[in-house]
């Protein structure tokens, strides 16, 4: 049953890097070429994609991987730890999604929206490694 929630969430890991790499894109572009709308559609597009897949890693897959584990009386504490870390991370998606939550947002903070986006880009890439190299294993 995990290893079938593991590929699910390894899927949507899939789509997130793909949707986070669009938008990275798109925001590269030269300043006459960006179009905000795009933008902030992808941004919604990815913000419920993140949503959804949190909600299955938080109410699915840990709390049956932790559940397992104590079965088997292995430590849960890295887990733990780690399950601790991304609520901090996801406090900082949220602060990123109100912020530039449409376009006219997007458009009036273009160049913090860049370094933000990249930053919250680089944080998921990594976590997602992280989690598909250790916790799913």
């Amino acid at each position: 049953m995990l290893k079938d929630i593991a590929e699910t969430l390894r899927r949507q890991h899939k789509e997130l890097k793909i949707n986070a790499n669009l938008i990275f894109k798109l925001s590269q572009q030269d300043d006459n070429e960006i179009n905000c709308n795009n933008i902030a559609d992808e941004v919604r597009i990815f913000n419920r994609d993140l949503t959804e897949h949190l909600t299955w890693e938080n109410n699915t897959y840990y709390p049956r991987l932790l559940k397992e584990m104590e079965i088997r009386h292995f430590s849960t504490e890295n887990i733990r730890k780690f399950i601790m870390e991304m609520d901090g991370i996801v406090k900082e998606f949220t602060v990123f999604f109100e912020r530039f939550r449409d376009a006219s947002a997007i458009e009036k903070e273009m160049a913090v929206f860049k370094t933000n986006f990249a930053e919250v880009r680089s944080k998921l890439i990594l976590r997602i490694g992280l989690e598909e190299d250790g916790i799913f294993g």
